[in-house]
């Protein structure tokens, strides 16, 4: 977490400094900023507040899943998928960071380190999917030939829809549908789909 340190020099601020507004001592942010000691996102927050940068920005290559053995860091982009009509804020900067261990994410049969979990907003695929949850997407699983829910730009925006080629369609052409049957399904060339990834994980709240 070298990181830590860098941004607390470019404040100005002392490690003592630091250690009072997250409140723990000075060896413990010493062995924070020289990576002798893993942290959890909540303290990772506390550190982010203090220093008053994103969380994305303490964090190395390195920590992000990169040893298989320790906690994956699944980034959460400010994207919003419309499951309705379609707004969407492309930005690629990760607004913060989801932990989970490997053997949680395998359990849901999510493997890798190429995964993204982005917000939905609208009510199309309820009751699947809730507007507000938030879904992580398997960006490696990018193959419509077996029909499921994926997040796609479909020429106007980023949407998370059910996606299936048209059987027999020339040139290839797909199919985008809600399950809520109050938005009708429609159709887009192939050519003009861009396929983020399988939507793999909701998590919202009950």
């Amino acid at each position: 977490m070298s990181r830590i340190s860098e941004r607390r020099r470019e404040l100005g601020m002392t490690q003592k400094q630091l250690a009072a507004e997250i409140g723990v001592d000075t060896v413990s942010v010493s062995r924070y900023e020289n990576d002798d000691r893993k942290l959890n996102l909540i303290l990772l927050r506390k550190i982010a507040k203090a220093l008053r940068c994103p969380v994305s920005s303490l964090l190395d290559e390195d920590d992000i899943g990169a040893n298989p053995t320790e906690v994956s860091a699944v980034p959460e982009f400010d994207i919003r998928a419309a499951a309705g009509g379609g707004a969407v804020n492309e930005t690629e900067q990760a607004v913060d960071f989801w932990m989970f261990s490997p053997t949680q994410l395998d359990h849901y049969g999510i493997r890798g380190r190429d995964v993204a979990m982005i917000r939905v907003t609208g009510d199309s695929m309820e009751p699947s999917l809730r507007s507000g949850s938030r879904v992580i997407i398997d960006r490696s699983d990018t193959d419509i030939s077996t029909p499921g829910i994926f997040c796609v730009w479909d020429g106007y925006g980023l949407v998370i829809k059910r996606v299936e080629r048209e059987f027999g369609s020339n040139p290839s052409r797909v199919r985008v549908m809600s399950d809520n049957s109050q938005h009708s399904a429609y159709s887009v060339p192939e050519e003009d789909l861009r396929v983020i990834g399988r939507a793999a994980l909701e998590i919202r709240r009950l």
